[in-house]
């Protein structure tokens, strides 16, 4: 019976060590990318604490950040992957907030179940970037501009 155990523990701990190693791996370039926007944010916009960080890939990749200065103020940097592009810096009660996004999408569609919700960059414009499963279970993509609350663009039964 002992034998029994043994055999059937040591394959049962190999694989939950090599899955904790593949997540680990999986896990670092995500890590790293995080570090590196948080250090830019505390450089650029003063950025002390980091409360949200978002790894978002649109038409361009933004590492976005959302956290709060020495003075208590809520700021959201858009970090755009290339080098080349300008930083964006927003306070976040500039725009519009993840809740208030939230409402206006549940005040026109009721979807059956919300995947995500996170910033992002599209044309040059800061969105909230929703996505949700609709009433007939197909895949929804709507973005709001942070800015002024309106939709940019809205993607529908994929």
């Amino acid at each position: 019976m002992k034998k029994f155990i043994f055999i059937i523990f040591i394959p049962i701990f190999i694989f939950f060590i090599a899955a904790l190693t593949l997540y680990n791996s999986a896990q670092k370039p995500y890590v790293k990318a995080e570090e590196k926007a948080a250090a830019a944010a505390r450089n650029d916009a003063g950025i002390v604490t980091v409360t949200d960080f978002y790894l978002y890939h649109g038409q361009e990749t933004y590492y976005v950040l959302k956290g709060q200065t020495e003075k208590n103020v809520e700021k959201v940097v858009w970090i755009p992957k290339d080098k080349k592009k300008k930083q964006t810096v927003r306070t976040y009660k500039e725009g519009v907030t993840k809740e208030q996004a939230l409402k206006k999408l549940m005040s026109e569609q009721k979807p059956e179940e919300l995947l995500s919700i996170k910033l992002g960059m599209e044309k040059n414009k800061p969105v909230w970037e929703i996505t949700f499963v609709n009433s007939r279970q197909q895949l929804s993509y709507y973005y709001l501009l942070f800015d002024s609350g309106k939709w940019l663009k809205k993607i529908d039964n994929i």
